[in-house]
């Protein structure tokens, strides 16, 4: 076996652990059944500071989205496996209390990891539109 296919994470994607970890754009692995969070990377570690990664992971996204939203992107991805800047509004935690509004360009793919189906999600724009 070489050194390359002992690192990968998502062989459907040929992605190394290491690079999709180190990437410069936050990104997500989300059962798709449960909506919950099962990995994030660095960049999605620190955008997300005011929750530890043991708390977001394990956790469901849909607070953070607009729910038509969170519908078209999944169907789209299920009729697609993979969708190019898919943009949309949603939110990130303030504090404890208080959500921001947040506009978002992430692309997403549908992959097969740790033997169920999931959402790869790398957030390539936002921007904070309000406080909630």
């Amino acid at each position: 076996m070489t050194q390359q296919s002992q690192n990968l994470i998502i062989p459907e994607l040929d992605l190394d652990l290491n690079e999709l970890y180190q990437r410069t754009h936050p990104c997500y692995l989300t059962e798709m059944v449960t909506q919950k969070v099962i990995w994030m990377n660095a960049k999605a570690i620190e955008v997300n500071r005011l929750k530890t990664p043991s708390k977001v992971i394990g956790s469901s996204c849909t607070s953070m989205w607009n729910g038509d939203s969170m519908e078209k992107m999944m169907k789209h991805l299920v009729a697609d496996k993979f969708i190019h800047q898919f943009e949309t509004q949603g939110y990130h935690w303030v504090d404890e209390w208080r959500r921001e509004k947040i506009a978002t360009v992430s692309e997403y793919g549908l992959v097969t990891v740790f033997g169920t189906d999931c959402r790869l999600c790398e957030t390539l724009e936002y921007h904070i539109v309000g406080v909630d």
